[in-house]
């Protein structure tokens, strides 16, 4: 698994404020509601690039401190592997992609991160669910559970960059 750097950018949402920052991309970086500065950094697993898993990912400040580097010292990392990120794979709800009924769901899961939230945050836009198996030690008996039961009713749709 190679996941790699692709990008450090501004949100291409236009309704996302642009903000003059010395710590910014080309001197700008994007202003969140809560005063924030942020950016979005896009991942890429390339092993396997006949089917490209990516993800973007809104590199934020905290009350005003970024975390690691600033979005402009990051720009030297782009093209470079992301050590510890993973690709996994998840059997989901069933949702859609345009015309397609999906039941799995691949993302890029950093190594800070607990990949089951990862997935059933990006589900929530297509009320969907990661699903897991789990088997009843008395019966042996395997039954599926819904990971995120809430993703799948009255779930606002999430804003997508």
């Amino acid at each position: 698994m190679s996941v790699k750097i692709k990008s450090i950018r501004l949100s291409s949402n236009p309704n996302t404020e642009v903000v003059d920052s010395q710590d910014g991309i080309n001197g700008k970086l994007n202003k969140g509601t809560d005063g924030d500065l942020f950016c979005i950094v896009e991942l890429v697993d390339i092993s396997n690039i006949m089917n490209l898993v990516k993800r973007t990912v809104n590199y934020r400040q905290n009350g005003g401190v970024w975390r690691g580097l600033t979005p402009k010292e990051m720009l030297s990392a782009v093209g470079s592997t992301y050590p510890g990120a993973t690709t996994q794979k998840f059997e989901t709800s069933e949702y859609m992609i345009g015309t397609n009924k999906v039941h799995s769901y691949t993302t890029i899961v950093l190594p800070h991160e607990d990949g089951l939230k990862v997935a059933n945050k990006a589900l929530q836009a297509n009320r969907a669910t990661v699903v897991v198996e789990e088997v009843n030690t008395d019966t042996g008996e395997v039954s599926k559970k819904l990971t995120a039961p809430e993703n799948l009713v009255n779930t606002p749709l999430v804003p997508q960059d």
